[in-house]
């Protein structure tokens, strides 16, 4: 299961809310700078311990994204990002542009189970505020959860 917010050390992520598609562009040119940056193994010995590294994953609300444009630079554009849905409609929908997670805030267990129906490839994480849910998703089988504050 995918926990993201309950601690840095699992499955460090850094969420960057997306509004238009001139702040996806630049998240694009911030990603593409932190991959040519030098790896800790190329450092010196001399050099004081990297932090844990975050993975940078863009988001934004299908339903602000009327046109598809931040989908499809995205998805055109190889860039990990996530979806944030509000109905079964703009989930199925959100799934053709290949996200790396599609975000739910409501019924996780009915989004998961049309998840694995189509066969989806995006990861379902539903959106909690509190480490008590995380078992009930997990008793449920949805494939992860992300912490509202990340968001």
């Amino acid at each position: 299961m995918i926990i993201i917010g309950l601690h840095n050390a699992i499955y460090p992520t850094r969420f960057v809310h997306i509004s238009d598609l001139d702040s996806l562009r630049a998240f694009h040119s911030e990603c593409s700078t932190a991959q040519n940056a030098p790896s800790p193994l190329e450092s010196t010995f001399a050099t004081p311990p990297h932090p844990i590294a975050q993975k940078l994953v863009a988001w934004f609300d299908l339903h602000d994204d009327r046109d598809f444009a931040l989908c499809l630079y995205a998805r055109d554009n190889a860039l990990e990002f996530a979806l944030r849905t509000h109905s079964v409609a703009e989930f199925l929908s959100g799934a053709h542009f290949l996200p790396k997670y599609l975000l739910v805030d409501s019924t996780p267990k009915l989004y998961q189970t049309l998840a694995d129906d189509y066969l989806l490839d995006p990861k379902v994480l539903y959106i909690i505020t509190e480490a008590s849910q995380i078992e009930e998703c997990a008793l449920q089988g949805v494939d992860g959860v992300v912490f509202a504050d990340l968001l």
